[in-house]
């Protein structure tokens, strides 16, 4: 039996190979994908390469994980339309408040 699959029998709580001999954690693919989703449910507002670097990825899949879960910020783009459309509005309601147009 090797050393890995001894550890790995092993249903011992707080009991793993890692933290025995002080060695990186290697996820794979579903592991780095399940870890940047429970990081982005902790705190959504921390930048990607932030996450990236508690994870152990690249900042573009953060991004793309991000983008998955319908987590992303907006774009500058989508942002002033989303400015424009609450003056109009506001403009709409509150004609009095609303300034002349020079």
């Amino acid at each position: 039996m090797s050393i890995t699959e001894h550890f790995a029998s092993n249903n011992a709580p707080g009991y793993s190979l890692e933290e025995t001999f002080d060695l990186p954690v290697r996820l794979d693919r579903a592991g780095k994908k399940a870890a940047i989703e429970t990081e982005l449910g902790k705190d959504s507002k921390r930048s990607d390469r932030e996450i990236a670097r508690v994870v152990g990825c690249d900042h573009k899949t953060v991004a793309a994980a991000r983008e998955r879960m319908g987590n992303s910020p907006p774009t500058p783009t989508q942002r002033r339309h989303m400015l424009i459309s609450a003056a109009e509005d506001f403009s709409a309601k509150f004609p009095e408040m609303a300034r002349a147009a020079p």
